[in-house]
């Protein structure tokens, strides 16, 4: 996929009027087993762009059962969490082929970002910031271990 591609619409059963087209920006980052892309999708009432993040399995994954099955059920557990520390679910894609996982775009540095940054400048990060970003995301890790479904 290139930058600025248009990579489809959504696999879900929504009118065709109503399903979201992303438009690919560009590669986000890279993990252990999938790839994050930057895209956008319009609001078809309004016109207003919304960035949002695209996650798929690596290239050479795609055709791995192992990594598929495993995708498969980050996906649906995903799906299934609603928390303020928890990046939310919006769409699961299915573009060319390939099953995308569409999230929410956070704005913002992430936590190894804030390091690097205040090293840079020979700063520390005040204890009480650290604690507060520790906090929260133990709050997140605390809900998503204790989800459970119906099962």
């Amino acid at each position: 996929m290139k930058s600025g591609s248009e990579t489809g619409t959504n696999s879900q059963s929504d009118p065709p009027a109503r399903r979201a087209a992303y438009r690919l920006i560009g590669p986000f980052e890279r993990g252990g087993m999938g790839e994050l892309f930057l895209a956008e999708t319009r609001d078809d009432a309004t016109g207003k762009a919304t960035p949002v993040v695209l996650k798929r399995l690596h290239h050479d994954l795609l055709d791995d059962e192992k990594y598929a099955t495993m995708f498969r059920t980050e996906v649906d557990i995903m799906s299934r969490l609603d928390h303020p520390n928890v990046v939310r679910v919006i769409d699961e894609p299915v573009v060319d082929g390939t099953a995308y996982l569409a999230m929410e775009y956070v704005r913002g540095k992430n936590a190894q970002q804030t390091v690097l940054r205040a090293t840079e400048f020979g700063r520390r990060i005040p204890p009480e910031i650290v604690l507060t970003i520790l906090i929260e995301v133990l709050r997140g890790l605390d809900y998503v271990h204790d989800v459970r479904d119906a099962e």
